[in-house]
């Protein structure tokens, strides 16, 4: 199983008087990644300098839920093991 991992964050500066408020993760699962928007915080705001791995990708399971994320990693896994063929230029039929 891969493991997952949260590769950056984009955040507003300050809004609605709270400092830098997350509203993008850049996350992956082994060679799949994706970036998921956020809803902008309730009152359950939590500080920047509090928040954990864990709880970002908490907030990424709840916009993408995680089973669907982990199914998608292993397709892009399995279709990077078998690559479809590279598409190569080809004389035009009527130009021999």
């Amino acid at each position: 199983m891969a493991t997952w991992k949260v590769e950056g964050i984009s955040a507003y500066p300050r809004l609605n008087d709270k400092d830098n408020v997350v509203y993008s993760v850049h996350w992956s699962i082994g060679a799949y990644d994706s970036i998921t928007n956020l809803d902008l915080p309730s009152d359950d705001f939590i500080p920047f300098d509090q928040l954990t791995e864990e709880t970002v990708l908490g907030w990424v399971w709840a916009k993408t839920p995680k089973a669907e994320c982990e199914a998608r990693a292993a397709k892009y896994e399995e279709s990077l093991k078998n690559p479809p063929p590279e598409p190569v230029a080809v004389s035009l039929p009527w130009s021999k």
